[in-house]
């Protein structure tokens, strides 16, 4: 998916639940998508979704002896500070239960794609594979599941489903039919 102007960003932050990821928040594109869209996002009333893990992984970060990552962690802190009073972000989850993001935003996923359609910015190639694993799920329907890069302009990028493109090994011929299955089973 595509977004040829920040308005189709807009209109897609409309009609889906967007969630970012502590590493997507530390991008500098995080401030960069919001100097361009914010002021949209206010006057249509479109909240996005920052996790209680995200906001306490971000004050962990900001407590780093790395200098430069304190503060980027420190100021987007205040950020989401300002858009949470302007109600542009919104918080959820709890905040005394202390367990990474990567594994609130996959309980997310998996707790309301029936009910919402839901769209996650992460640079995490691991929680975007893990995230994009649900749309495969055969046995559990509900609402496709969007996951984005975030460039350092602000710009999001779609990351390729690839769990649908992966290889499937094909049973050889009929002759070697009984091996194979002798071998997928682990008995030859």
């Amino acid at each position: 998916m595509k977004f040829p102007h920040i308005s189709s960003v807009i209109s897609f932050f409309e009609e889906v639940h967007t969630y970012f990821d502590t590493n997507a928040v530390m991008n500098e594109g995080f401030e960069n998508l919001l100097k361009l869209c914010s002021r949209q996002l206010k006057e249509n009333h479109i909240t996005i979704y920052i996790t209680s893990s995200v906001l306490y992984e971000l004050k962990k970060i900001s407590e780093s002896e790395e200098k430069s990552t304190a503060i980027t962690a420190k100021t987007r802190l205040a950020e989401i500070e300002v858009l949470t009073n302007q109600g542009i972000i919104k918080h959820i989850g709890n905040p005394k239960h202390k367990c990474p993001a990567t594994q609130q935003l996959v309980k997310i996923a998996i707790k309301y794609r029936s009910h919402n359609k839901l769209a996650f910015i992460t640079c995490n190639k691991e929680l975007s594979h893990d995230l994009l694993m649900q749309n495969n799920l055969k046995s559990y329907n509900g609402h496709h599941i969007y996951v984005f890069n975030i460039s350092k302009k602000g710009f999001l990028y779609d990351y390729e489903e690839k769990s649908e493109k992966a290889e499937k090994k094909p049973l050889s011929s009929k002759n070697n039919h009984k091996n194979d299955l002798l071998n997928l089973f682990g008995l030859n």
